[in-house]
């Protein structure tokens, strides 16, 4: 049996132009680009604002510091960490990464979380070292 013409209307609904034929009730499975590739902002995009506002909360503020005193950590590790539930550790991961101060890699199911810390020094000097530190010793004099 020949599927139906593009914009006719079967038993299952209007098929739209442009689409194949699938299995009734199944999605059509998303691009393995899509799906697979987990986005970061180059680095000359990134915005001082976004970073400062996604920073100004005291439980991603102490995120960025556990990355950058431990190194690149599991997601479920930075959790254990800041003592928080998978989902927010995954909701406030990915607020970091969208801002650009964090980059994510996936290895199968595991998700590593690393400060990109070069890239944030090359775009806005001195402000890992402020985020970390907390400004201390920044700029005194004495």
């Amino acid at each position: 049996m020949t599927p139906p013409a593009e914009g006719t209307a079967t038993a299952e609904g209007t098929r739209a132009a442009g689409a194949s034929p699938a299995s009734p009730g199944v999605a059509p499975e998303p691009p393995a680009a899509s799906r697979d590739t987990i986005r970061h902002p180059e680095t000359s995009t990134l915005d001082l604002a976004h970073v400062l506002r996604t920073v100004g909360d005291p439980l991603r503020l102490s995120m960025v510091r556990v990355l950058a005193a431990e190194g690149e950590l599991l997601c479920g590790a930075l959790g254990e960490h800041t003592g928080l539930p998978k989902s927010t550790t995954s909701y406030h991961t990915r607020l970091l990464r969208e801002a650009g101060l964090t980059r994510t890699r996936q290895d199968g199911t595991l998700r590593y979380i690393s400060l990109r810390s070069d890239d944030l020094e090359s775009r806005f000097p001195g402000l890992v070292d402020v985020l970390v530190t907390g400004g201390e010793g920044a700029g005194t004099t004495g």
